[in-house]
């Protein structure tokens, strides 16, 4: 069981000073069952069912003095899911994986998932894996019943999907070394995307787009014996709307990752440093959002007492000025990020 709730409280000046509350409230429950059989030599199968229901997804805006109502809201949904999953070696260097899932939503019927591995071993400490997979995203309640002005429903929307296609290469080196690189294609289809009806002159998601994406990515994991590892990789894409062949907003060509993590005088405090560097990207007013590197750091304390970790996290720890590309809801076409920023979680398990 899970709950979910937001609000916001909005100052707005004219014709006179007032503020606007918008709140939603989710709650939901699921259950899941998974089956799993090693009857057969070489082989593993799997199914499963899931269950999920939102039995209530409330969405409120009003002003608060005087008090007038815009929105309430309250809907109810669920799906229910089926899956299964055949993994099997036809010989001790091959392995194939073959899996299928069926869900079916309240709001929009029913959608397949297939997906399909094959993984070839030459060596021992080499592998070679061609995928395909197939996955969607359905549509939440925000993007199909949220009607403020300049906002309208459309219970009518699908879910987005997305097919990859994918080769990959791993191998273990010399000194604890790993090495991974790939090749990518996906295909995404009916995006769920903002934009506005010159008809309603309102905002509204619909299903529009079909984007294509393609590129490759490299890794290098190192593990020390003392504890240390380190992991650094690089990947470029091109993405692009498939109606034009334009370049999509707020997508990066670079991508660029380097973690360190290191113990700190035993194996209960650990240390650890990102650097994450991101490429320009074009905006939706035709500018671009320049490039940037943000550096953060974490100090982690396992099992401090019977059952508790805490963690202290520093975000953008060399305080960068920068910032993402606004949408169409937003008045900014580069929207400015958070400076240095400090983060205290606390976990304990019982």
């Amino acid at each position: 069981h899970d709950w979910y709730r937001y609000y916001g409280d909005y100052a707005y000046a004219a014709p006179m000073p007032y503020i606007n509350r918008d709140t939603a409230d989710g709650y939901f429950w699921g259950a899941e069952a998974t089956w799993t059989s090693r009857a057969f030599e070489r082989q593993v199968l799997t199914a499963g069912a899931e269950y999920r229901d939102n039995y209530r997804q409330d969405q409120d805006n009003y002003d608060l003095d005087p008090y007038f109502e815009y929105l309430r809201s309250q809907k109810a949904t669920g799906f229910f899911a089926l899956y299964a999953q055949d993994e099997f070696s036809p010989t001790k260097r091959i392995i194939v994986n073959l899996g299928l899932r069926h869900d079916r939503y309240e709001t929009f019927g029913g959608t397949t998932s297939p997906r399909v591995a094959l993984v070839y071993k030459p060596r021992e400490r080499t592998a070679l894996k061609l995928l395909f997979g197939r996955a969607f995203r359905a549509p939440n309640a925000y993007e199909m019943f949220y009607s403020v002005f300049p906002s309208a429903p459309n219970p009518d929307l699908r879910p987005e999907t997305i097919a990859t296609y994918e080769g990959v290469i791993e191998k273990d080196l010399p000194g604890r070394v790993r090495l991974s690189a790939s090749a990518f294609k996906y295909r995404s289809r009916d995006l769920i995307t903002l934009e506005l009806d010159p008809g309603l002159g309102e905002m509204i998601y619909r299903n529009v787009e079909s984007v294509s994406s393609h590129g490759a990515e490299t890794a290098l994991d190192r593990r020390w014996p003392s504890g240390v590892e380190t992991r650094l990789s690089y990947s470029f894409q091109k993405t692009t709307n498939d109606e034009d062949d334009s370049i999509l907003t707020n997508s990066p060509r670079h991508l660029a990752k380097l973690h360190l993590s290191a113990p700190l005088g035993g194996s209960k405090l650990v240390c650890g440093v990102e650097a994450l560097f991101t490429s320009r990207r074009n905006t939706l007013a035709g500018g671009k959002a320049g490039s940037f590197l943000v550096v953060n750091t974490t100090l982690f304390a396992r099992e401090l007492a019977k059952g508790l970790d805490i963690s202290v996290s520093a975000y953008n720890l060399l305080d960068r000025r920068y910032g993402v590309p606004g949408s169409t809801e937003h008045v900014q076409d580069v929207i400015v990020q958070d400076g240095r920023s400090a983060r205290l979680s606390l976990t304990y398990r019982f």
